[in-house]
């Protein structure tokens, strides 16, 4: 897509046309130091015990019920709370324990993605339906 960008008579070495160029490249190369030692990993490992597969199934299908509460949820209880109860509901799942810090680290991030999707991009997340209360 950078290179459909239009070349403009002002244009300058970096301008409109070469600062998304270099986002593309960053963005190529960042994706790379990433993609290449995790497939190493997935191609040097062993081949996973028969008990282990299942067990892999049922991971995969608690994380979908997860997404599937948070988006069933959402458009009542509204975008801070929910997206607490994910991050901690996540943590959860994964093997962590409900203490303080699970909870801070839910609160804080959801107020995070709050402020980063909402107040920063103007992107309307849902209020919720107890915001009528007040």
């Amino acid at each position: 897509m950078t290179t459909q960008v239009p070349q403009s008579t002002l244009d300058d070495t970096v301008g409109p046309v070469g600062l998304p160029r270099l986002y593309a490249v960053i963005l190529v190369a960042l994706s790379l130091i990433t993609i290449v030692p995790a497939a190493l990993a997935f191609v040097r490992r062993p081949p996973p015990e028969r008990d282990e597969v299942p067990r892999r199934s049922w991971r995969f299908a608690g994380m979908l019920v997860i997404g599937a509460l948070y988006v069933a949820i959402v458009p009542w209880l509204g975008y801070l709370p929910s997206i607490a109860m994910l991050i901690a509901g996540t943590a959860w799942y994964q093997g962590g324990a409900i203490n303080r810090r699970v909870v801070v680290v839910s609160a804080s991030g959801a107020l995070i993605l709050w402020l980063l999707f909402v107040a920063f991009l103007r992107i309307p997340q849902p209020p919720g339906a107890w915001t009528s209360i007040f």
